[in-house]
């Protein structure tokens, strides 16, 4: 070894500098030693599950009928998800509705005013797909299930497609 060299060995200076740079590599060993231990032992954390989405139960059927020689048949479906009440409504052999048309899903036939339940359109494949949430109370105060073709004009008009009775 050269002169230089081994004062530089000696110098406690430098020995210090090394024995801190040796503890830093000692620690982040642990760290990692750590880490990897937690994970075998312990496992990766579970990913949670998904909500649990509940099927809904059909609480009573509804035919629907055409009205005044329309096209169409239909079944409306009164559903119970949970605690929640809603009527669903699949519709068939409609005609597609152009763009100042609309379906419109209403009862009929009740206290006071009808009870719109939604809108929509109808494209080539001439179904009517519709829910909306409604209590039983509330259903069980109106006598009909209407769907109307909606023309919005001057006048607007309003022509009912597929009728069913809400049982009583």
């Amino acid at each position: 070894m050269t002169g230089d060299k081994a004062i530089n060995q000696r110098d406690p200076e430098i020995r210090r500098r090394r024995l801190v740079l040796y503890a830093c590599a000692a620690l982040a060993l642990l760290v990692i030693a750590g880490f990897a231990a937690r994970t075998l032992f312990k496992g990766e954390d579970k990913p949670t599950a998904a909500p649990k989405v509940v099927a809904p139960v059909i609480i009573e059927r509804i035919q629907m009928k055409p009205v005044r020689g329309a096209n169409g048949r239909g079944l409306a479906e009164v559903l119970r998800r949970g605690s929640a009440q809603s009527v669903r409504v699949l519709a068939a052999e409609l005609k597609p509705s152009t763009d100042k048309q609309v379906y419109q899903l209403v009862l009929a036939d009740g206290p006071g005013d009808e009870k719109l339940l939604g809108n929509s359109a109808v494209g080539e494949e001439k179904i009517f797909v519709g829910e909306a949430k409604v209590s039983l109370q509330t259903l069980n105060q109106y006598k009909r299930i209407e769907l109307r073709l909606i023309t919005n004009g001057a006048p607007p008009t309003e022509k009912t497609i597929l009728r069913g009775k809400i049982p009583r």
